[in-house]
């Protein structure tokens, strides 16, 4: 199959629960279920549902029914416990994440998604000044080893996300630890700014590995307020509007990912700078909904998909 015929076949989709809670008009309980419909409304095929829902027995047989009716298919998360797999609390985390495959079996979801860090430098490679950078790694390897059997047993494959943590060298370096088939990345495209690290060549590195992905896009620009900090920061944009390549992002994951036929490629937007004016003339919730549905578009025209 040609790659842009392989393109054809990505799945698109949102980042569950930033597309979500800018329908503040929504119940809570119910924006799981507009979330799946909105998304086919818009020819999207998957979701990262990242999101609050109901795991009981009726709920989930709900939400399958949704996702079957949209033919929406959903990317679950790993269960809050997940890193103490290799711990004093392995047992319980082997249960948690044994329920939450259970929960993917019922929902028809294949792929997990993970990450590490926090948002926070204790949950980085900044922690101790980056002293203890091996021993993290051999941490996350001994729990993505264990989680790695139980995954290949029913059927599964984790990615986990450079989730402003880790370098993507240190990623790959991760990943040749474990060494396993059903253990790769769920690539995001912009988080290398995060670690001071060119996000075009992080691609380059991360795509072989990759089972999922975040496509965001940032934008360099010129500090002006704080003027004895670092000259540029990245603020988030659309896609196709900032100075990730994404183009290069698509045509390498397209030659490269571990998952090519069917892809999730996944919209992520974030870390915006709405300016007095911007919020002037639309409130932010609605600037945030502009952002991700704009990245739709572009990334349907160029994939060259076209809306239900």
């Amino acid at each position: 199959m040609g790659y842009e015929k392989i393109m054809k076949t990505w799945k698109l989709g949102f980042m569950g629960v930033f597309y979500e809670n800018t329908f503040l008009d929504i119940p809570k309980e119910e924006r799981p279920f507009h979330l799946i419909r909105r998304s086919a409304e818009l020819g999207c095929r998957c979701v990262d549902f990242n999101v609050e829902f109901d795991a009981g027995e009726d709920g989930l047989k709900r939400l399958r029914e949704c996702s079957l009716e949209n033919d929406v298919e959903l990317e679950l998360r790993t269960p809050k416990n997940f890193w103490e797999l290799s711990g004093a609390s392995g047992k319980e985390a082997r249960k948690a994440l044994e329920r939450q495959i259970d929960v993917m079996d019922m929902l028809g979801a294949d792929v997990m998604h993970g990450a590490f860090g926090h948002l926070t430098i204790p949950y980085s490679r900044y922690h101790d000044g980056g002293r203890e950078i091996e021993k993290d790694l051999e941490f996350m390897a001994a729990n993505l080893r264990i989680a790695g059997e139980i995954l290949q047993e029913r059927g599964k494959v984790l990615g986990l996300e450079n989730h402003c943590d880790f370098t993507a060298r240190e990623y790959v370096r991760l990943f040749e630890m474990v060494d396993s088939p059903v253990i790769g990345c769920a690539l995001d495209t912009a988080n290398g700014y995060s670690v001071y690290f060119d996000p075009d060549e992080e691609i380059q590195l991360l795509a072989p590995w990759t089972f999922t992905t975040h496509i965001k896009d940032m934008k360099m620009k010129q500090e002006t307020v704080m003027t004895d900090r670092m000259p540029f920061y990245p603020v988030g944009v659309a896609v196709g509007e900032g100075n990730v390549n994404i183009p290069l992002a698509l045509e390498t994951l397209v030659r490269k990912a571990r998952i090519k036929e069917g892809l999730h490629i996944i919209i992520e937007c974030g870390w915006e700078e709405n300016t007095p004016e911007d919020l002037e003339r639309m409130p932010a919730h609605l600037i945030k909904r502009k952002m991700f549905e704009d990245s739709l578009a572009w990334l349907q025209k160029y994939i060259k998909q076209e809306e239900k």
